[in-house]
């Protein structure tokens, strides 16, 4: 697979390598974005003299704005293709980081993170789908590494944030109490904040963007991606669903009765369709036997795909997985900046453990998910992830929490693509081939409301009963994912 993907990559020229480093750079944001923010929570929260649990409406405000995302996916994507789409999520994540940047107060700060949810829905789903349109098996291999690229931003956001912090002076709180006393010295300049990593985000976000749109929308990218399109489509013998790029595809006036091989995604037999008054067929005069076909509507196709065991069990099971990869990612530095007596300079750097794990598992754990099976192998990373959490949860050493935060990631890395393609696996398996666009979006945006729900949970717990309970949270989030995943065979 691997030569495959390399000789196709050769055969592209600069213009594949362009595009295929604008995906990784893209997904490097996101990694930026989501742990960074880990850094910045303690210090945001202090800035705002507000609680954990009001802070951690952050989540609540960032997943508001991914849903309302969702919805207007379709409509974007059709005016402005995939790839713009892309673009202007890029453009308006950046608005929203100069709001962050500015001293604005709590009230106006926290609906900013709607905006960058919403921003972030367009990158996320773009680049997932932007992935695939490499022919295969080059687009199985950009997939996998622009999740790794994730993680690698995941390890960049942490080291980042810590080093500007440090240079101003800003310290934790420390000690067996357990408030979290994160702050800076009230001199401190502006370019030595929390605020001043929103800065740098935007520095790196313009060039990504402008280096996504050369690649991809110049008309030197433009001709590549339609070659690559057209390519895919002849190949696989049906018409693409998505407009990769920002040119007009008219939609179909009519569903005609074809043959297996010419039938589009977005028609199915009758028999497996939802009633639809509205909705046009005919049958082929030469070909009695033929089945109508009825085109499905994006809510029918929703409420089929919510009814097949694997998609809902899976979009369950996600929904925990990416609650728990948040919370840890997120509130692990305001548990540590509480319980562990040690400087700012080693547990930030200590919480890209973490991310370093995800990196690496995502990369080298490829093998070994193949040969365990996709269906055993999470049983062994998530014993992997419960004993990592557990050794940063009980021993009050930081090599020993390192030790545990690098294995909590090695564990939950694999999971997450994993649960994916057991989800798409089953999809083809049963023939629902027609449904694996709704289900998979369905299965992501489980995640996505886990994402934001379980880390605001958490903030209200360790608001209430206090920062402790953040590491064994964390633990029972684990065992209900592995419940969750006896549900998949």
């Amino acid at each position: 697979m691997w030569a495959e993907s390399w000789n196709q990559v050769r055969t592209g020229g600069l213009r594949t390598v362009l595009q295929i480093l604008g995906v990784f750079q893209v997904a490097l944001v996101l990694g930026i974005n989501d742990s960074g923010f880990g850094i910045v929570l303690p210090f945001f929260r202090n800035t705002h003299g507000v609680s954990e649990g009001l802070a951690s409406l952050v989540y609540i405000m960032s997943s508001a704005g991914f849903v309302i995302s969702s919805f207007l996916q379709g409509w974007f994507a059709d005016r402005l293709g995939v790839v713009g789409a892309v673009c202007y999520g890029i453009a308006s994540t950046m608005a929203a980081y100069c709001l962050l940047a500015s001293p604005t107060p709590f009230g106006v700060a926290l609906p900013t993170f709607i905006l960058l949810g919403f921003s972030l829905c367009f990158i996320d789903n773009g680049i997932n789908t932007v992935s695939l349109l490499f022919p295969a098996p080059l687009s199985t291999v950009v997939l996998n590494y622009t999740h790794a690229f994730f993680g690698v931003g995941g390890l960049i956001g942490p080291p980042v944030v810590t080093s500007i912090l440090i240079a101003g002076g800003c310290n934790v709180g420390q000690g067996e109490a357990g408030t979290p006393g994160d702050s800076c010295p009230p001199d401190v300049s502006y370019l030595h904040t929390w605020r001043a990593a929103y800065i740098v985000w935007i520095g790196i976000g313009t060039y990504i963007g402008l280096f996504v749109a050369g690649a991809y929308l110049t008309p030197w990218g433009r001709k590549k991606l339609a070659d690559s399109e057209s390519g895919r489509t002849e190949g696989s013998g049906s018409a693409t669903s998505v407009t990769l790029l920002d040119d007009h595809v008219p939609a179909a006036e009519s569903v005609e009765t074809k043959g297996a091989s010419d039938v589009q995604s977005d028609a199915i037999p009758l028999e497996d369709a939802e009633p639809v008054e509205t909705a046009k067929s005919k049958e082929s005069s030469d070909s009695p036997a033929s089945q109508v076909l009825v085109e499905l509507s994006s809510s029918q196709k929703y409420l089929s795909a919510i009814r097949k065991r694997h998609v809902w069990v899976g979009t369950v099971f996600l929904f925990v997985y990416v609650g728990c990869e948040v919370s840890i990612g997120q509130w692990i530095f305001t548990f540590l900046s509480a319980y562990r007596p040690a400087p700012l300079s080693t547990l930030g750097p200590l919480v890209s453990l973490f991310w370093s794990g995800l990196v690496i598992s995502r990369i080298l754990f490829v093998p070994l998910t193949h040969r365990l099976g996709q269906y055993r192998s999470p049983y062994l990373y998530m014993v992997m992830s419960l004993i990592g959490i557990a050794l940063v949860w009980a021993f009050n050493s930081i090599p020993v929490n390192g030790l545990g935060l690098l294995l909590a990631g090695l564990g939950q890395g694999p999971l997450f693509p994993t649960a994916i393609a057991v989800v798409a696996d089953e999809i083809t398996n049963h023939k629902l081939d027609h449904l694996m666009s709704a289900s998979l979006a369905l299965v992501v945006a489980g995640g996505n409301v886990g994402g934001a729900f379980v880390p605001w949970v958490v903030g209200l717990l360790a608001q209430s009963a206090g920062v402790w309970t953040i590491a064994p949270i964390c633990l029972a989030l684990n065992v209900a994912m592995a419940v969750c995943w006896v549900g998949m065979r």
